[in-house]
């Protein structure tokens, strides 16, 4: 167990790593109002977090290999630019709040195996990276297709997508476009529109040229 005075000591980076008997953290966290960097990781029996609304300044929030069953609201949180969420295998959905983070500018969700579905993301205007591996989702929201400043879309091993939205060609912007180990067998006629596409990789993961590109 933390100390209750935890948000009280003017963080600006704290990172909680194998502590297999934490389950809560404290209320505390929430006045942690300098918090630029959370990583907790390897908390296995970690099942909740607190109220982070008002950490306002914080920039990267990393949730990895934790019991987490649900997720506060992210609303508040105006400064977020990157989110990481991997092998949260407890974890049901995702939060609407996220389709509020305006700043964000790099989203990662890997091997949340019980994720089935995206909430709205279409306000994510600055997001430039999204990135989804190793999870349950079946179809990507139609509002990703109106992300003006997304450059990099990477899905892998997703087998129960598929579908790509038919209108993916509206994505101008991307550069990169990854598809790989999921259950799409067609590709929109639309993706003639990506005219910035730079690097397209569809197939399987074990077909990747050894440098990874």
């Amino acid at each position: 167990e933390l100390p209750a005075c935890l948000g009280d000591w003017g963080l600006q980076y704290l990172a909680l790593k194998r502590l297999d008997l934490l389950q809560n953290l404290p209320a505390s966290l929430s006045r942690l109002t300098s918090l630029e960097t959370l990583l907790i990781k390897n908390c296995s029996t970690l099942q909740e977090l607190p109220a982070m609304g008002v950490i306002t300044r914080l920039t990267s929030l990393t949730l990895i290999d934790c019991a987490l069953k649900r997720l506060p609201c992210f609303g508040g949180l105006i400064a977020l630019r990157r989110l990481t969420l991997g092998n949260l295998c407890n974890l049901m959905r995702l939060p609407s709040s996220i389709g509020k983070l305006s700043g964000l500018h790099t989203l990662t969700i890997c091997g949340c195996n019980r994720i089935t579905e995206l909430p709205s993301i279409g306000s994510l205007l600055s997001l430039a990276t999204l990135y989804i591996e190793n999870c349950a989702l079946q179809e990507l929201p139609t509002s990703i297709t109106v992300l003006t400043s997304l450059q990099t879309l990477v899905l892998a091993s997703l087998p129960k997508l598929q579908a790509l939205p038919a209108c993916i060609g509206a994505l101008t912007t991307l550069t990169q476009l990854t598809v790989c180990d999921c259950g799409i067998t067609e590709v929109p006629s639309s993706i003639e529109s990506l005219t910035k596409l730079r690097t397209l990789w569809l197939g399987t993961q074990a077909a990747a040229p050894q440098d990874g590109r």
